[in-house]
């Protein structure tokens, strides 16, 4: 974990400010016609490091701790609502949970390619009749060594630039939130991943809503992310955070 000087800290800061009220937001106008992020913005994210901030040092992030990003990530709210989402989500929950639940081979593949955002994750939980609980019902059945997914997932964010998803699904109906929820890492090519569009929203545009679909899904074991779900996300205070 890096420790910044306040003086680096400072200027840090002031370099995201920069970028924030400047190429970011002139970048924003074409996002209102096309709700697309176009490539310029990536090209200036990468450019200015804002999507390896929290990531750990040792994947070839700064690894800022969590009171230096939330620092900086107030100079990044500045801006629009879907540029900060897609920032926040990328410093977070994009490699926090592979890097704390991930099998070590997947760590080794997926990790270093999420510093530059040459690979991207979004979080799947959400349902549209049982919101973001363990009342979810997209189902996970074992099948040898993989696990075949049914299910529809809503309100996912930068599902249009995503390489992989994380999705959480009942594997036990009977324990539920007490171990029976369980997060797999499937990448979007999967067969059987579907991704269907949403009706547009107010606000946060380009940051990709869509629903997700899984009809009979196989997704290997190896994958698995983690069980008891409903513990480790509860644990997040905020949920995209860096390493404390």
């Amino acid at each position: 974990m890096a420790i910044l000087s306040a003086q680096e800290l400072a200027a840090l800061k002031m370099k995201v400010r920069n970028v924030t009220e400047t190429e970011l937001e002139e970048l924003q106008l074409e996002v209102e016609r096309t709700n697309v992020f176009p490539d310029a913005y990536y090209d200036v994210c990468r450019k200015s490091d804002l999507f390896r901030l929290a990531i750990p040092e040792e994947y070839g992030g700064l690894g800022l701790n969590c009171e230096q990003f939330f620092s900086v990530m107030e100079e990044f709210c500045r801006g629009p609502g879907g540029m900060r989402m897609n920032l926040h989500h990328a410093n977070g929950l994009n490699w926090r949970i592979l890097r704390d639940h991930g099998a070590e081979d997947l760590k080794a593949k997926w990790l270093p390619l999420l510093a530059n955002k040459d690979f991207y994750i979004n979080f799947a939980l959400t349902e549209a009749d049982c919101g973001s609980g363990a009342d979810i019902r997209t189902t996970a059945v074992k099948k040898g060594d993989s696990y075949v997914l049914n299910g529809t997932k809503t309100l996912i964010s930068h599902t249009d630039i995503s390489d992989a998803s994380y999705v959480i699904a009942v594997t036990d109906e009977t324990k539920r939130k007490k171990g029976g929820l369980t997060a797999f890492l499937i990448e979007t090519n999967s067969p059987g991943y579907y991704i269907d569009p949403m009706p547009h929203m107010m606000g946060c545009r380009g940051a990709g809503h869509a629903y997700l679909r899984f009809e009979n899904c196989e997704v290997p074991a190896h994958n698995i992310m983690g069980k008891r779900v409903m513990v480790w996300i509860s644990s997040w205070t905020h949920w995209p955070t860096p390493a404390p």
